[in-house]
């Protein structure tokens, strides 16, 4: 059952991740293109393997430091066949 324990648990680590993570949140920010910056704080909660009765608390945070895009336009024609191309090397190769 998830408890008044297991809400300060959830707290106590979103804190310590917000911590943890404060320089490098703050220069993603900086580098931001469009002054915003998403950051997400998740907890998976699931029944203990180890104790009895138990509850883990598993917290993640997430953000983007930098933008990357890379993109790929290729154009394929099915139905053209193939140039028999030979690689020939040079003298000194």
């Amino acid at each position: 059952m998830i408890g008044p324990k297991t809400i300060q648990k959830m707290k106590d680590t979103a804190i310590e991740k917000i911590d943890t993570w404060a320089p490098k949140i703050r220069d993603a920010y900086l580098k931001s293109e469009d002054g915003k910056l998403k950051v997400t704080i998740g907890f998976n909660i699931f029944m203990s393997k180890e104790i009895s009765g138990g509850l883990d608390v598993e917290t993640g945070i997430t953000f983007t430091a930098e933008k990357i895009s890379d993109k790929t336009t290729e154009t394929v024609v099915e139905n053209q066949m193939d140039l028999p191309l030979k690689v020939y090397k040079l003298a000194g190769e």
